[in-house]
C-alpha cells in the first residue's frame, strides 16, 4: 500500500509537471536519529581537531533541521544545518544535504580579536580591508616611532594566528605599512612601503623586517620623521624645454602615462638628478619632448622610435605581471644598446639620469629651482 502510494504521488508529482501547475513535494519520512548521526559524522569530519559539545537541535520545518555546538577549547558557537533537498532530475527524489557555518565563526572569532587588537593598541596607525577571506591591515607610518609600533604589531598579530593555526587553516592575512595619507585605498599589493604575511609564525624577525623598511625608505627616499638621514631628495616639478613648460597635464594625450600630481624629476643625495618616467613605457615623455622639438616618431607596442642627426633611435619598456622589479627599459642607437642609469622605485615606474635623457634628445641643461633644456 505504501509502495503503491508513493508511485502514485510520484506520477501525480510528474503529470502536474507536464502541465505547468504548482507541484506540493512531500518529503519522506526520514529516520530521525538516522539523519541526526549522520549530522554528527559530518560536522566531525568539517571540524577537525577542534574540541567541541553536541549542544542542542531546532527542528526549522518539515526539511530542515540545525544542530547547535560549542567549542570546549574557545569561545565558539557554530551550527550544522540538515536539509531535505528535493530533486527533479531523473526520477524524482529527495536528497540529504549537509553544511557548517564553522569556518565562518573561526573566522569572525579570529576577526574580532584582531579588532579588539588594533582598536586598544593601534588605533592611531592603522586601517583594516576585508577581502573575502583575506585581510590587509594597513600601517600609516610618519615617524621612527611608527614603525616601532609595526614591529609590535606583527608580533601581536602572530600570537593571534599561532592560535588558529591550531585548528587548521586560516584567511590569508598581511600588514603592511604605508606613508600614504589616503587609507582607505591603500592596499598591500600596490601602495604599501612593505608588507609581511601573517602566517601564525612566533619567530621573532624584527630586525629583518626593520632593515627590509630602511630599505624601501631610503631606496624611494621617502620622508619619515627621525630616518631624514637615511636619504635627501629634492623634487623638482618645473620643466622646459626651449622655454616651453613641459606640463604633462591631465588634458594632454599622454595623461594616461603621466601623474600630474608627482614631481617631474627628483634629485637624490649624491646630487644626481632623475626624470620621472611613468608607467614603465616612457613613450609619452619621449613623445612630448619630441613633438616640441619638431622631430616625427613612430610609436609601435611598447617602442618609440625617432632619428635625431643621422642616428636611429629605439626606446622600449614595459611592466610584466607585478612588483618593480618586472619594469624593463632600454635604449637602442643605431641597434646598439646605449648604457642608461635608472632606478624602479614603484609597480612600473622608473626614473632616468638626467644626462642619459639629454644625451637621447640632443639636450643641454641648467638647473637652478627648475630644469631647462635647450637643443
Amino acid at each position: 500500500m505504501k509502495k503503491r502510494l508513493i508511485i502514485f504521488i510520484m506520477m501525480l508529482s510528474l503529470f502536474l509537471t507536464g502541465c505547468g501547475c504548482a507541484i506540493l513535494h512531500i518529503p519522506p519520512n526520514i529516520n530521525k536519529k538516522e539523519y541526526e548521526n549522520a549530522a554528527l559524522d559530518y560536522t566531525r569530519n568539517e571540524v577537525g581537531t577542534e574540541n567541541y559539545d553536541y549542544v542542542s537541535s531546532k527542528k526549522i520545518d518539515s526539511e530542515h533541521k540545525e544542530f547547535y555546538f560549542s567549542s570546549t577549547d574557545r569561545e565558539l558557537e557554530f551550527k550544522t544545518t540538515f536539509e531535505l533537498m528535493y530533486s527533479p532530475d531523473g526520477l524524482p527524489h529527495y536528497e540529504e544535504i549537509y553544511s557548517t557555518n564553522y569556518y565562518q565563526e573561526v573566522y569572525k572569532f579570529y576577526e574580532n580579536r584582531v579588532n579588539d587588537l588594533l582598536k586598544n593598541s593601534y588605533s592611531n596607525i592603522t586601517h583594516k580591508i576585508n577581502n573575502d577571506y583575506n585581510i590587509d591591515i594597513i600601517f600609516k607610518i610618519e615617524s621612527k616611532d611608527d614603525i616601532e609600533k609595526y614591529l609590535l604589531a606583527v608580533k601581536d598579530l602572530n600570537t593571534i594566528f599561532s592560535d588558529e593555526n591550531k585548528y587548521g587553516g586560516m584567511r590569508r592575512v598581511f600588514a603592511c605599512v604605508t606613508d600614504s595619507t589616503n587609507l582607505s585605498s591603500a592596499k598591500c599589493s600596490y601602495d604599501s612601503i612593505y608588507s609581511v604575511g601573517i602566517d601564525g609564525n612566533t619567530t621573532d624577525s624584527s630586525n629583518e623586517i626593520r632593515e627590509g623598511i630602511y630599505k624601501e625608505i631610503k631606496d624611494y627616499c621617502i620622508k619619515i620623521k627621525g630616518l631624514e638621514n637615511l636619504c635627501e631628495k629634492i623634487e623638482i616639478d618645473d620643466i622646459y624645454l626651449n622655454d616651453h613648460k613641459m606640463t604633462y597635464d591631465e588634458a594632454s594625450q599622454y595623461s594616461v602615462y603621466i601623474s600630474p600630481h608627482s614631481p617631474l624629476a627628483v634629485k637624490y643625495d649624491n646630487n644626481t638628478y632623475y626624470i620621472e618616467i611613468k608607467e614603465s613605457d616612457g613613450q609619452s615623455v619621449f613623445a612630448q619632448y619630441l613633438t616640441v622639438l619638431g622631430i616625427s616618431y613612430t610609436i609601435s607596442d611598447d617602442t618609440i622610435s625617432f632619428e635625431r642627426d643621422g642616428n636611429k633611435y629605439e626606446i622600449s619598456g614595459k611592466h610584466e605581471n607585478s612588483g618593480s622589479d618586472a619594469t624593463t627599459f632600454k635604449v637602442l642607437i643605431n641597434d646598439s644598446e646605449y648604457p642608461c642609469d635608472y632606478t624602479k622605485y614603484a609597480t612600473g615606474y622608473l626614473r632616468l639620469n638626467i644626462d642619459n635623457f639629454s644625451y637621447i634628445l640632443g639636450l643641454t641643461y641648467k638647473i637652478d629651482d627648475s630644469i631647462h633644456f635647450k637643443n
